[in-house]
């Protein structure tokens, strides 16, 4: 509703000069702009910010939270939400182009109308003075340091408030602060059906940005867990959203999905509107690591090192070795805390803090840590501690105590075993400490997380003896587990999508005869047999005979392979495939790719030639 224009008198201090009249901002709606695109996913949050702010207590609230996380269009939808409540309206007031402390108080009385003379915080404490009004203040973080100016605005004035957007807390007393989260990950293992991902607010959210760029996109049934992979793999980040439903004119789905494997430099050309730090995701990322001092930069870098989620004892042991911080550890990690650039959450047995980055601001940290001579250094740390909680595991006899750690654990194990596997003393080193361990879970946990680096390698065949040869320890700890072997590795790997898709795709490449055989072979092998270096024939599976195998290509097509391939010939799409098959449509795609590579061709018609020709269908 627009309130009627009304007179406000200021009275000035005498030393100010006279009294004087001015037409009162504070009742035009044009002070409170109006979001081109609506919210989404965020109804949770729009109501305990709106609770926030009715409680007498709140005089100061600051939306914190990762650059692009949608800060400001959230407080948009609050303001408007509250605008009954201030008797005396609602100002909004943008910084971003704000360079220095000295601009901010001209900033906000030029949003006032204000002539020029006023732009002093004197003038401006007497206009808020004895008003009920809610000063919105956006994009704070670059000008920090002018927050004791807020306070002083909040004294003068007992019945306002402000409503700041910044990523960074502004540590003032009184400040309450919103941590504003991405938007939740989706769970992809069961695979929700259709109806459940068209409900994600991620997945919404990409498909209505999609369609400003390419008005005939669609949500379907053949994309829709291809587009939950895109908005997982972008950490549910609105910006990062927004910026790859651009690229939707370009790209299919699954063509867009592999390219964001490097998404800082894919991710680029957001709106020209925008401050240019939020016209791209590298550009947004870039701006908060230069506002860090060099401790902070340092710390940054080093928690790239991790994966997943990670301890405060494990920063402490990795980050904090090498006593090079001038400042404590502990201040520097708040720090970065506080500039969202590192988040907590709760471990599964919400007995401790658990930190972790979004995967878009570790892959910026990790480019400036392999820019840095640092990286060798942290890396072997990072190996060596986890290493020593894998011996520490040893003497653990609780069986599901130790399932729990594998999985809380299990991406920084891959990444630390597969830094011993790149480094070819560290590999030594390795396989000798693994020998001299007596306890099988640690066995079996070594050799479980190695399957899983190879795997990811396509180095299927070992790390599937290797995965027999963990199973077969476990077996000796507990004779009554009756599960069949695909059963067991998905109850310890199958809660990561990503993995219950790799298990998915060495199931439908091998039948189940070279399933049975691999995973025997690798029951019956002694470690020490299992960690020497393979025969050509463990390593890859997709890959073209050598020179003096004779077997023809089209008899290397497993039965799986020789059904898409039929279907091909068909003239099936992908999707459709997929859906005759019960797979998802990545699967389908990789077998494409692989019966490609076996039969040296690069196109279906070629696929479909050589079948015929070869009778293959």
């Amino acid at each position: 509703m627009i309130k009627p224009m009304k007179t406000l008198q200021i009275h000035l201090p005498e030393n100010e000069g006279v009294q004087r009249v001015c037409p009162s901002p504070l009742f035009t709606e044009r002070y409170l702009p109006i979001p081109l695109t609506e919210l989404i996913g965020r109804e949770k949050e729009v109501d305990t910010i709106c609770a926030l702010l009715q409680q007498p207590a709140t005089r100061l609230l600051t939306l914190t939270g990762a650059g692009g996380v949608g800060k400001t269009h959230l407080a948009l939808h609050v303001a408007h939400e509250m605008s009954l409540m201030f008797a005396d309206g609602i100002c909004f007031v943008s910084l971003a182009s704000v360079n220095s402390v000295d601009q901010v108080l001209p900033a906000i009385a030029s949003a006032f109308d204000l002539p020029s003379s006023q732009f002093t915080l004197r003038h401006i404490q007497t206009l808020l003075h004895e008003r009920n009004c809610l000063l919105l203040l956006d994009n704070f973080e670059h000008i920090a340091g002018a927050a004791p100016q807020l306070k002083r605005l909040l004294s003068a004035s007992p019945q306002s408030k402000i409503l700041v957007t910044s990523r960074t807390i502004l540590r003032l007393q009184g400040e309450q602060e919103f941590y504003v989260k991405p938007l939740p990950m989706l769970e992809l293992s069961p695979l929700p059906s259709y109806e459940e991902l068209a409900r994600m607010p991620a997945v919404s959210l990409f498909v209505r940005r999609a369609r400003t760029a390419h008005p005939e996109f669609e949500l379907t049934r053949e994309n829709a867990l291809t587009i939950a992979q895109i908005c997982n793999r972008l950490d549910g980040l609105p910006l990062a959203l927004e910026l790859a439903a651009l690229r939707i004119k370009l790209f299919t789905p699954y063509g867009l999905l592999e390219r964001l494997e490097k998404r800082i430099s894919f991710l680029t050309e957001g709106p020209c509107d925008a401050p240019e730090r939020h016209q791209s995701l590298r550009k947004t990322i870039e701006w908060s690591y230069h506002a860090l001092n060099q401790e902070e930069q340092r710390l940054f870098r080093h928690l790239s090192i991790f994966a997943g989620s990670y301890s405060l004892h494990a920063i402490e042991a990795i980050c904090g070795a090498n006593n090079k911080y001038e400042a404590t550890l502990l201040d520097t990690l708040s720090s970065l805390l506080n500039q969202s650039l590192l988040y907590r959450e709760r471990s599964a047995t919400q007995k401790e803090y658990r930190f972790t980055m979004l995967e878009a601001v570790r892959e910026y940290a990790s480019e400036c840590l392999q820019n840095s001579e640092e990286k060798e250094e942290v890396a072997q740390a990072h190996a060596e501690y986890y290493l020593s909680l894998t011996q520490i595991m040893e003497f653990k006899n609780d069986r599901e105590e130790t399932l729990q750690w594998i999985r809380r654990e299990f991406e920084n194990l891959r990444s630390s075993f597969s830094w011993f596997l790149s480094s070819q003393e560290r590999e030594q080193a390795l396989r000798m400490r693994i020998l001299e361990l007596h306890s099988p879970q640690a066995q079996a946990i070594c050799f479980l997380v190695m399957g899983a680096i190879l795997a990811t390698q396509k180095r299927y065949i070992w790390a599937i003896r290797l995965w027999g040869k963990a199973r077969a320890l476990t077996k000796e700890r507990e004779e009554h587990i009756k599960s069949r072997p695909y059963e067991w590795l998905r109850s310890i790997l199958g809660d990561n999508p990503s993995y219950a898709q790799m298990l998915e795709t060495i199931q439908m490449q091998f039948d189940e005869r070279d399933l049975a055989t691999a995973w025997t072979e690798g029951e019956s092998l002694s470690p020490k047999q299992l960690l020497a270096k393979p025969e050509s024939s463990m390593v890859h599976t997709s890959s073209a005979p050598s020179e003096k195998e004779t077997v023809p290509y089209f008899q290397r097509l497993t039965p799986r392979e020789r059904e898409v391939l039929r279907l091909l010939t068909l003239g099936l799409s992908s999707a459709v495939i997929a859906r005759q098959l019960f797979v998802s449509l990545t699967t389908v795609n990789s077998h494409v790719r692989t019966i490609y590579n076996k039969l040296g061709v690069s196109s279906r018609s070629a696929a479909t030639r050589y079948a015929l020709e070869h009778h293959l269908v």
